[in-house]
């Protein structure tokens, strides 16, 4: 026979062995001959032998059937592993192994995963928030400062729009957090969403405040005389005067 064939041969009655339980069965607490023998029930399965004879498995495992009995057991009390009795129509009485409780382990411990990640990226981001405002402050922030910049994250406030917020903070020479703080809780209150928001948010609050100063908006559009800079809208003050 030509070994080239025997060899695709072999690899058509290959199992399917699902990757994430290389991946996590360190963190499910199993061993690589826990793996083993999960990979073997998996393959039996995949062929239709929902409860192969011990003296298979030990014989596959090259282990004696008793140490087979006490893994498979092992693998029952940690809950990775199940056995199922069905009854059919004819009142037999049938055993299968289930492996669903591994895959449900496998899913968890990955859905973990991802959300550690995504809680470690978060904090990453809030890190670098706090790092720009102290940079732009040219100061320390006290721990009460911490906790306003981390009560903004709790309230929904994305990085782009606390940024947006600093700016607008900067551009009007009000270095501190209260006034920042009072620039989302507006446009929190406003529905501002995105950046975008925030810009129209601002442009708004910079045209009525140039009117004010100015008396007329027939500066606004005159050519013949320059329109001075208009002032930032001050949230502080805005915030006294209701």
């Amino acid at each position: 026979m030509d070994y080239q064939f025997l060899a695709k041969s072999m690899m058509s009655g290959a199992a399917n062995v699902p990757l994430p339980l290389l991946q996590y069965h360190h963190q499910l607490g199993l061993s690589d001959a826990d793996v083993l023998l999960l990979i073997h029930l998996h393959a039996y399965i995949q062929q239709g032998q929902v409860l192969p004879p011990i003296t298979e498995l030990s014989t596959r495992m090259s282990v004696s059937q008793s140490e087979c009995y006490i893994r498979i057991q092992r693998l029952i009390d940690q809950k990775v592993l199940k056995i199922n009795t069905e009854i059919d129509a004819q009142r037999r009485v049938t055993e299968r192994y289930d492996l669903t409780p591994l895959w449900e382990k496998i899913a968890l411990q990955a859905l973990n995963q991802i959300e550690e990640a995504q809680v470690e990226q978060k904090a990453q981001l809030d890190m670098s928030v706090y790092a720009l405002i102290e940079q732009e402050f040219s100061r320390q922030l006290s721990p009460i400062e911490g906790e306003t910049i981390a009560n903004w994250t709790k309230e929904q406030h994305s990085n782009e729009l606390i940024k947006e917020a600093l700016k607008e903070c900067v551009i009007a020479g009000k270095k501190n957090i209260r006034y920042i703080d009072r620039i989302l809780t507006n446009w929190r209150n406003e529905g501002v969403k995105t950046l975008e928001d925030a810009k129209k948010a601002s442009e708004q609050f910079g045209a009525y405040t140039m009117k004010n100063h100015t008396g007329s908006t027939r500066n606004l559009t005159s050519e013949a005389k320059p329109v001075k800079p208009f002032k930032m809208y001050n949230w502080l003050e805005d915030n006294q005067s209701k």
